[in-house]
């Protein structure tokens, strides 16, 4: 879901109809997706629907739907994220080479990622599965996205890497 909202952002979404898709997650409300194109809507309500039915099979295992909910949608909030768009909105904000650019966006990865590590043994155990989902889909966006859009631009080493990883057998000696 993260990928094709991202990819929604990017393709479909003018420039004042992102903050508004933003706002509707901020708000976690439907009725903020008013001003916004069919197939943001439809990204909305899947994310807004998906992270609910979550939230309630959740609530029937553990009873604890408000527990829940504000876990799962910060992590809706926080999902979106793509590198290189990231870097030329930082070359333009900050007015820097994209040198400059890329070691600040890996610098707030790594920050992230010693964040994200901390939060995996800082959880109530009720927590910990939806805690390691997160982790691992947050694992898979870094690796497709970690040297480029490896999800949009399929080149060799991407498709080399999921294939060893979900196709090839591993070899044991």
């Amino acid at each position: 879901m993260i990928l094709v909202i991202d990819d929604v952002y990017d393709i479909y979404g003018t420039l004042e109809e992102p903050k508004h898709f933003t706002n509707a997650v901020n708000r976690w409300d439907v009725s903020e997706t008013q001003q916004l194109p069919e197939c943001m809507k439809t990204c909305f309500l899947a994310l807004y629907n998906t992270t609910n039915e979550i939230a309630n099979e959740i609530q029937k295992e553990k009873g604890a739907w408000n527990q829940f909910l504000p876990h799962l949608k910060k992590g809706a909030e926080r999902a979106r994220g793509d590198v290189p768009s990231s870097i030329l909105c930082y070359m333009r904000e900050a007015d820097v080479s994209e040198e400059i650019a890329l070691k600040r966006i890996e610098d707030m990865i790594n920050k992230c990622w010693k964040k994200i590590n901390g939060q995996c043994f800082n959880q109530l155990p009720m927590l910990q599965s939806f805690v390691n989902i997160a982790t691992n889909n947050a694992r898979v966006a870094h690796s497709l996205y970690q040297y480029g859009d490896g999800f949009g631009v399929q080149d060799r080493d991407t498709q080399k890497n999921i294939v060893s990883l979900l196709v090839e057998p591993l070899e044991l000696y």
